[in-house]
């Protein structure tokens, strides 16, 4: 099983690529919830997130 620095890494990228306010919300609540249960895959994850996003999120994550 993945480690949860490996699933805070992957949304960390994938804060950066992501453009809308929404579907940056839905990644942090999906992933809070994978390092939570760490039952879902990361090609999951992937999947969640395609555009970019601010630092600001990051800070909170």
């Amino acid at each position: 099983m993945p480690s949860k620095q490996k699933y805070k890494k992957l949304t960390i990228e994938m804060i950066r690529n992501t453009e809308s306010e929404f579907l940056l919300k839905r990644i942090y609540t999906f992933v809070k919830n994978i390092i939570k249960y760490s039952e879902i895959e990361k090609s999951s994850v992937k999947r969640i997130a395609k555009k970019e996003v601010k630092d600001e999120c990051i800070k909170n994550f």
